[in-house]
């Protein structure tokens, strides 16, 4: 068996060490392990994820936009894969071209570079991004608005579970669980890793291996970094440099109710299950060139539930669960986004909520047992199966929107240590106004190009005064930690090059979110892993002698 519960005495012979193994880590090794390279992957956690984890800690600058750290980390085997949605969605090609409008935009490689390498991480997350989608000619001929930007689905979004006997019988992968990456020990020249210093158990060891690859999570990877760098100050760019700065996030939450003219026509944005085993749902978004005329973000918006809100729609199990999301000691025990998207602009309308319900108590009862079983079990369109296919005009929209990358957004260390003696982080999350302000206007973009094209309208929450207020009242993540270790060609404004090596050190690379120089409009998952893959690519090339560093 190649797991260990714990390291062994001596180090493990390997080509190259991995820390950590989240979805990104599990990718990388999988695909190592295809080239015949041998991988030691070493990861904080256990075999599952921990109920516990209050040890979890950060200072958090600003706590109304960032989620606390034990809330969006998770140290076990499979990572964050144990809360994802599996949402895979591919980046734009404008995400990776320098926009004149947004600050420090640019990658130092194309959307092409990438594309090769999607659909063979997509099978590794349980998914597919290469089975036709029937085409809709219904939603075709939009000015400024594009409705066809596809999202898959993974059917086994935990990760743990789907490769945990794989990693346990392969020859090429040793898994070595409890095991925390404390420091790398960056010898006397500082321009290669000698060793990796793991706590393990109570005891440290230090690792050797000829290549390091760090796939512990945005944070946890910029924490690694930032602990090295404070014992050699010249690395990753010295103490001002670039590393942990540019932190960015995504934009997400609920402006506006969309009405479609046609009830047929929202069927569109519905998950869609192809052929008995692949999910996926279409958004609408904004091309790139619109984006540079329009001075806008890039940001996605997609139909969620009905309009809980608004009795109108004359249906009991929707009014039942407004009602039971409106009152505080009921609702709270939903997430707070699903909160927001039902309870909208409260209303004093609850007498016609009441009369949907007696109008048709058995229909009611029914359909709000069925939810909530739905809803215990995580089915896939757990929040859509309030609604019943396309019996609905309205429906709360959801929007997604990137924030664009600022060197004064940042993580540092702190002065207190955790429970290993690592140092704790210190995190500024920063979202400006002019984030806020773009998803506004991409809004009202929105909005004249579904009436122009006689396909619906927007109804928003909020008078225009009050918009860009809300949408920063609902600004939160630390979920997709991107930009602190970004990528890019030069030492002075970036960590890694275009392969994900480290500058200045000639065997380390980083795998993670934290490369992306700009965040887009989609989950970075995908496009994290598929960079893993990329690298695994490049490396099986490097052992082999195809390719010199």
């Amino acid at each position: 068996m190649s797991v260990l519960p714990e390291l062994p005495s001596s180090d493990v012979d390997c080509d190259i060490c991995i820390i950590g193994t989240g979805p990104v880590g599990i990718a990388f090794a999988l695909e190592c392990e295809r080239h015949g390279l041998s991988v030691l992957a070493l990861d904080a956690g256990s075999t599952r994820e921990p109920w516990y984890r209050r040890r979890e800690k950060a200072e958090i600058r600003n706590p109304s936009l960032h989620a606390p750290i034990h809330v969006t980390t998770r140290s076990a085997f499979g990572g964050t894969s144990w809360a994802w949605s599996g949402d895979c969605a591919q980046f734009d090609d404008t995400d990776f071209q320098i926009r004149e409008h947004v600050p420090n935009s640019g990658w130092p490689l194309s959307h092409r570079d990438i594309e090769p390498f999607y659909t063979r991480t997509a099978k590794i997350l349980n998914c597919r991004v290469d089975a036709p989608v029937p085409d809709d000619k219904s939603w075709t001929g939009l000015e400024a608005v594009s409705a066809d930007n596809l999202v898959w689905l993974s059917t086994n979004r935990q990760l743990a579970p789907a490769y945990w006997q794989h990693f346990a019988r392969s020859k090429a992968i040793t898994l070595c669980l409890n095991s925390t990456a404390i420091m790398l020990d960056m010898g006397a020249e500082g321009d290669r890793v000698e060793g990796v210093v793991v706590e393990s158990r109570g005891r440290r060891h230090t690792i050797r291996a000829p290549r390091i690859v760090i796939a512990a999570g945005g944070l946890r990877t910029t924490q690694l970094m930032l602990a090295t760098q404070r014992r050699w100050p010249n690395l990753f760019g010295g103490e001002h440099g670039p590393l942990g700065r540019y932190y960015m996030g995504h934009l997400t939450g609920w402006l506006s109710t969309i009405v479609f003219d046609d009830r047929g026509d929202a069927d569109h944005f519905r998950i869609r299950l192809i052929d008995d085993v692949k999910f996926v749902r279409r958004r609408l978004t904004i091309p790139g060139s619109v984006q540079a005329a329009e001075q806008l973000l890039n940001i996605a918006f997609w139909p969620t539930n009905p309009a809980f809100y608004d009795p109108s729609h004359s249906d009991g199990t929707l009014s039942m669960a407004f009602l039971v999301m409106a009152v505080p000691v009921l609702g709270h025990l939903m997430a707070g986004p699903v909160r927001r998207a039902a309870v909208g602009p409260y209303s004093n309308r609850i007498p016609d909520h009441f009369r949907n319900i007696l109008s048709a108590p058995i229909s009611t009862a029914v359909g709000t047992a069925r939810a909530l079983f739905n809803w215990s079990q995580s089915t896939r369109d757990a929040a859509g199966s309030l609604s019943r296919q396309t019996e609905f005009r309205a429906y709360s929209l959801q929007y997604h929107a990137e924030s664009a990358p600022r060197r004064e957004s940042k993580v540092i260390l702190g002065d207190t240590v955790d429970h290993l003696g690592l140092p704790n982080l210190k995190i500024d999350l920063r979202f400006e106004d002019a984030d806020a302000e773009s998803v506004v206007r991409a809004h009202d973009v929105l909005d004249r190009a579904l009436r122009k094209a006689g396909k619906g309208r927007l109804e928003y929450w909020e008078p225009p005064q009050d918009r860009l207020k809300k949408v920063k009242e609902q600004a939160l993540d630390g979920y997709h930690q991107m930009g602190t270790t970004r990528m890019g060609n030069s030492p002075k404004d970036s960590v890694v090059d275009r392969n994900c090596r480290v500058h200045g050190v000639s065997n380390l690379y980083v795998a993670s979110s934290s490369v992306f120089p700009t965040g887009g409009h989609a989950n970075p998952t995908l496009l994290a892993a598929s960079l893993a893959v990329r690298l695994a690519d490049h490396l099986a090339e490097l052992v082999h002698g195809k390719v010199t560093q």
